[in-house]
């Protein structure tokens, strides 16, 4: 295995405000997509089917390599 489906759900609340949800981590691609089957008929996801968004996460790989600002206001 040298990736797993990452698993996420989008809601924008307003156009200001999005929340984000990390539904789960999946070995295959068709797993997550059976999650979404199970998941989108449940109350809040409902609401915005096409919030979920499959992203695949390869494994043993550095993924954030620019490192951060710190907000010192």
């Amino acid at each position: 295995m040298n990736s797993i489906f990452l698993l996420w759900y989008l809601h924008a609340k307003d156009t200001d405000n999005e929340s984000e949800v990390l539904i789960g981590a999946y070995s295959t691609e068709a797993a997550a997509k059976a999650a979404i089957n199970r998941l989108s008929g449940k109350p809040r996801f409902s609401a915005a089917p096409n919030g979920f968004q499959i992203s695949e996460y390869k494994l043993n790989e550095d993924h954030w390599t620019d490192g951060f600002v710190v907000d010192k206001s």
